[in-house]
């Protein structure tokens, strides 16, 4: 066992969120599980970590929270990706700029130890809202969000709502030869 979670604390949002684990491995082998926990009613929905140094995974840290905001908003969908550095890196839909808790942005934080982990970095440059797709009202945000690590970025892949519709963004958020916040390519429907 990893950790025991707590269900998520409920969400003015419509869309479609859970506590499905995300992991990774490093080079040395060390595991890394991240999750989307509601054990703090105090915080909102927060994101979490923990490794096992031991391949069969059979020992595993504390849980360490990822993310650094302590207001009420929700951390929710986190996707993690470890580079070939064995740098950590999850990112996650977030609410913290909308006091309402329904637009949300894509964070990311980086460790080199998977955990303590540096400054949340906004990928985003415009909030989404969800329920701006009336198609499917948001229900489909976090089925399209993922991480990968490149030899000189981490890539983050998400939904956005800013044309009234869900659209993929794909950006390097993580890079010294390019800025993040901008989106390197846009898939609409």
């Amino acid at each position: 066992t990893v950790a025991k979670t707590v269900g998520l604390q409920s969400r003015p949002a419509q869309y479609r969120a859970n506590i499905y684990a995300t992991a990774g491995i490093a080079s040395n082998g060390t595991l890394y599980v991240a999750w989307a926990d509601g054990v703090s009613s105090q915080t909102g929905n927060d994101i979490f970590i923990s490794h096992s140094t031991n391949a069969s995974g059979q020992n595993w840290t504390a849980p360490s929270r990822v993310n650094s905001d302590t207001s009420n908003a929700d951390q929710l969908m986190p996707a993690l990706t470890v580079g070939k550095d064995n740098v950590v890196t999850v990112a996650w839909l977030d609410t913290r700029n909308d006091p309402s808790r329904v637009n949300y942005d894509v964070y990311m934080a980086r460790s080199s130890n998977g955990a303590t982990f540096g400054a949340n970095t906004r990928v985003t440059s415009v909030s989404s809202n969800p329920n701006n797709d009336p198609r499917t009202q948001g229900q489909l945000i976090g089925v399209y969000f993922a991480l990968g690590a490149g030899d000189s970025a981490v890539y983050v892949l998400w939904t956005a709502t800013r044309h009234h519709k869900q659209d993929l963004y794909l950006a390097p958020a993580a890079s010294i030869h390019t800025q993040p916040n901008k989106p390197i390519c846009s898939l609409r429907a």
